[in-house]
């Protein structure tokens, strides 16, 4: 039966379209003002808005490599003051990567910090945030799990594939070849420290710039939960500048993105870059990926975007919570 009296009007709401009921205008009574839809201009400039806590990251990792480089490269850069020149390049390359390890721990305890506080300041509501992890069901926390899983199934086998394809592999070793950061940053030489920030740190900071923040001030704008879902992703991949990584870390992204979006919290994003990271740095896993025969790489890529896929549907039929009573109050 309809009810004369309630009036529905339309409002974003955490970045998702709604409708909000409201007593409609009688005689004598003011009438109900729509709520003002964002307009496009400030949903541009969300978007460039958002990009900003990344180049902080990115300031603050080039300040903090300058220093820690300086004082490892100390002796060779007080020898080339006095003689003038430098004898042994390829050392001060190596004092290069050789800081990265340090580097990477110290600006993501900076960023984890800085970025955590102005989250919590900003974004989040300490009662709603309880609620929300109150609410991730064991298929939700299941789905995370299997996502993550096939994700770094996916990278592997991709990396694998590409490496084996004699043109790729002479050109990702043009790349890649004599580049002190790199070759670091590589499992053999990956350091307890190196090893400490890209597990436990690292996630943290990324997750509250490219989830968090990000994710708060596009929907703040009014942008919708499926822009924010692809444009987290891609931003989260293209950031990380790797050839390689651009693919399959979009996968972990649109992963990740659709936990945020569904729980309204990066703390499950959080566990889930973090185990992420942990299976990369797996010298068991990648010494059983290393022994499969060539085509079975394209399988293990199938196969990981297959789980990443089957995570999605485990996670979608997960029974729908009711409207909270925050929600009903609004609409009564």
């Amino acid at each position: 039966m309809e009810n004369n009296n309630i009036n529905a009007y339309p409002q974003t709401i955490n970045g998702e379209q709604v409708y909000v009921l409201q007593p409609a205008a009688g005689p004598g009574t003011a009438p109900v003002q729509q709520p003002v839809q964002p307009s496009k201009g400030r949903k541009v400039g969300a978007v460039f808005i958002s990009i900003i806590p990344w180049v902080i990251l990115q300031v603050v990792q080039t300040v903090v490599l300058l220093f820690v480089f300086l004082y490892k490269a100390r002796d060779i850069l007080a020898d080339y003051i006095e003689r003038g020149r430098i004898k042994d390049y390829d050392a001060l390359m190596s004092v290069l990567g050789d800081s990265m390890g340090l580097t990477m721990l110290i600006y993501g305890i900076i960023t984890a910090t800085g970025f955590g506080i102005f989250y919590m300041i900003k974004y989040v509501n300490f009662r709603e945030i309880g609620r929300n992890l109150y609410n991730v069901g064991w298929r939700f926390w299941l789905a995370a799990f299997i996502a993550v899983i096939g994700a770094q199934t996916f990278a592997q086998g991709f990396v694998n594939m590409i490496q084996k394809i004699p043109v790729l592999d002479d050109l990702l070793e043009q790349i890649y070849s004599n580049n002190p950061v790199y070759e670091v940053m590589s499992l053999e030489n990956r350091s307890l420290i190196m090893t400490l920030a890209l597990v436990i740190v690292v996630p943290i900071a990324e997750e509250l710039v490219f989830r968090g923040i990000a994710g708060g001030i596009l929907a703040k704008a009014g942008h919708t939960a499926r822009f924010i879902l692809v444009f987290t992703a891609l931003y989260f991949a293209i950031a990380h500048g790797n050839v390689l990584q651009i693919i399959f870390v979009a996968v972990l992204g649109f992963a990740e993105g659709y936990v945020y979006i569904k729980k309204k919290t990066i703390i499950p994003t959080i566990l889930m870059h973090m185990f992420y990271n942990a299976m990369g740095t797996s010298a068991l896993i990648d010494s059983v990926v290393s022994k499969i025969p060539y085509p079975g790489y394209f399988l293990l890529a199938a196969a990981g975007l297959g789980m990443v896929a089957g995570a999605f549907f485990l996670a979608r039929s997960e029974k729908k919570k009711d409207i909270t009573a925050d929600a009903a109050q609004t609409i009564s």
